[in-house]
């Protein structure tokens, strides 16, 4: 039998984005870059009169949901191979929404005055690796954040009302502003940073 005339590619050889020749009909490999988030908070309804310089800051009646926010970005280079024209279109680029929920620990019918919102799925966002893309990780936790509701409180027995609710306050974690309590007093507060690379676009 003759020797075998196929060549076997080095991966480590293959930039970013390039891979082998893209054929219908067999095996194509590439670099592709994905983006993947989650995100989620504890959360709990207070409504209180505060002294000046304690936490919650001010000396009127106060309501609003004291928050401890997490999640974390993940945007990773990996090699991917597809046998096919169907399995290459759908393997090397994904568009995955976010989807959060809630469950209530104090309360029903909505958000209640204390639970969890937690994601579902995770977002995620696959295409092609370029020549420009780095890899990039983050994760946060953090406590004593405030996020004002007002007298308004359907969202504690409404479950559309809520689910409003948890996407708004997800929606915060990208450009940040939140107010936030490292010490737990109001003379030390200070605003979230943005989580830039969080992308409030895949909030289902």
């Amino acid at each position: 039998m003759a020797a075998s005339s196929i060549t076997p590619i080095n991966p480590a050889s293959v930039a970013n984005g390039a891979g082998d020749s893209y054929v219908a009909s067999g095996l194509n490999r590439a670099d592709v870059w994905e983006h993947s988030q989650t995100a989620g908070c504890y959360y709990k309804f207070t409504s209180r009169t505060d002294p000046n310089g304690s936490w919650l800051p001010g000396s009127t009646t106060t309501s609003g949901l004291e928050l401890t926010m997490f999640g974390s970005v993940d945007q990773s280079i990996y090699p991917f191979a597809a046998s096919g024209d169907a399995s290459a279109a759908s393997g090397l680029s994904a568009r995955q929404l976010q989807q959060v929920s809630y469950s209530a620990i104090v309360g029903s019918g909505g958000m209640g005055t204390e639970g969890m919102i937690y994601t579902v799925s995770a977002g995620v966002i696959r295409r092609l690796a370029i020549a420009t893309d780095t890899e990039y990780h983050t994760s946060w936790n953090t406590t004593s954040i405030w996020f004002p509701t007002g007298d308004n409180t359907g969202f504690q027995t409404d479950a559309t009302f809520a689910q409003s609710m948890v996407r708004n306050i997800i929606s915060f974690i990208e450009p940040g502003g939140l107010t936030y309590s490292p010490d737990g007093t109001a003379a030390n507060a200070e605003l979230l940073s943005s989580q830039s690379q969080f992308d409030s676009s895949l909030i289902a």
